[in-house]
């Protein structure tokens, strides 16, 4: 009987050894270690997110190691932007998947066809591919940051700006704010304080609108199909608007009347923006008039010109740029929308007449027409492809 409590402490002694031994020993990492870099609100982010990663547990569970990178965090954004120099990765890619530190997933097609099969096998030891630890955010230089900016997004902006100045709903409040300047006399030094304080408030106006939009519509990356939804509309008014401005240029080319223009501002906020600048001008006070006439005309201008501001911000939302970044694309695409207004300005200081602003509106509403066509066709397909 002793002899029996002996060997069955023995077989014990021994069973608690070998535990030991094996909890002592560190356990191998996952041979597949995944990363994922997202951001909200986009597309095909969602799309892994509630297609491929699910799929991902159900066969593989447990034999991955997987890291969420949000792009809206610098660091990561930078941990991104190393790997994308590293790797060749697509700079305007906003959802990657990278397997071990080497083999990059960022469009929809190869995500879906191939990535679940590689993952599976190299579990499996069919292929090897050993873990290659990722680049460290320092490896991203604030230079080469820099230089990230200058794609295709921001030359769309600011050719956006561009456009929406020389829009004839904008054009034509220029005109008619520089001929009363002329008929109330304010000329010299008083004309480019007045011009200056217009500018510099309708410049702020729209940043602030911009601001305004842009929140509200990044609300909607809480919903993905309200933000599906927006942009299929907007894709479908974008194109409304391009066949119009185009039909709105060969009208006015035959007919020369403004009446035949259908893309204009309407005619009672015309006549209200004409009448807030009468009132501003003739004030005594021009300055501070200059001021509160250019806040209100900016926003009742904004009727008209945000057929081209309200889809860029759109197109900001779907390119997964930071806060910080868009609010940079909006200085951008104001500085350049009131370069016209600033232009006209200087050219009234430097005494040329009204009725030459006069006559280059007019000749400027056929091209500007045409380049607004061609903005919106851009502009729906950039948000059709982000």
């Amino acid at each position: 009987m002793s002899r029996r409590c002996a060997m069955a402490a023995l077989v014990a002694l021994l069973l608690y050894g070998s535990l030991w031994v094996l909890a002592e020993v560190p356990r191998s990492p996952s041979p597949v270690q995944i990363e994922f870099f997202y951001t909200e609100g986009c597309t095909i982010c969602y799309r892994v997110s509630t297609e491929i990663l699910p799929l991902l547990n159900a066969q593989y569970g447990g034999l991955y190691a997987l890291t969420r990178y949000d792009i809206d965090v610098d660091t990561n954004y930078l941990r991104l932007a190393a790997y994308q120099d590293a790797l060749a990765i697509d700079e305007h890619a906003t959802s990657v998947l990278i397997v071990n530190g080497t083999r990059t997933f960022s469009d929809w097609e190869s995500i879906r066809t191939t990535f679940l099969d590689y993952v599976g096998q190299l579990i499996s030891g069919a292929i090897e591919a050993p873990i290659v630890a990722g680049p460290a955010p320092e490896a991203m230089s604030l230079t080469t940051l820099e230089r990230r900016l200058r794609n295709f997004t921001i030359a769309g902006v600011a050719l956006a700006g561009l456009v929406d100045g020389i829009n004839p709903c904008a054009i034509s409040t220029l005109v008619f704010f520089i001929s009363m300047l002329s008929v109330m006399k304010v000329t010299g030094r008083r004309l480019m304080l007045a011009g200056a304080l217009f500018c510099l408030t309708s410049f702020v106006t729209y940043i602030a609108i911009g601001m305004g939009i842009f929140r509200l519509l990044y609300l909607f990356t809480a919903f993905h199909l309200l933000q599906r939804g927006l942009e299929w509309f907007m894709i479908a008014a974008l194109l409304v608007l391009g066949l119009l401005s185009i039909r709105d240029a060969l009208r006015f080319r035959s007919s020369g009347r403004a009446a035949d223009v259908t893309l204009k501002l309407p005619r009672r906020v015309s006549e209200r923006i004409h009448a807030l600048i009468r009132s501003g001008m003739s004030s005594r006070h021009i300055l501070w008039a200059s001021v509160a006439t250019a806040f209100l005309v900016t926003v009742l201008e904004s009727v008209c010109t945000g057929q081209v501001y309200l889809p860029t911000l759109v197109l900001l939302l779907d390119s997964g740029k930071s806060v910080g970044l868009v609010m940079s694309y909006l200085l951008l695409y104001n500085t350049l929308f009131i370069l016209p207004l600033v232009i006209a300005l200087v050219l009234a200081y430097q005494g040329t007449r009204t009725e030459r602003f006069v006559h280059w509106s007019r000749e400027n509403v056929v091209p500007s027409k045409l380049a607004l066509a061609a903005l919106f066709f851009a502009l729906a397909a950039l948000i059709a492809i982000i």
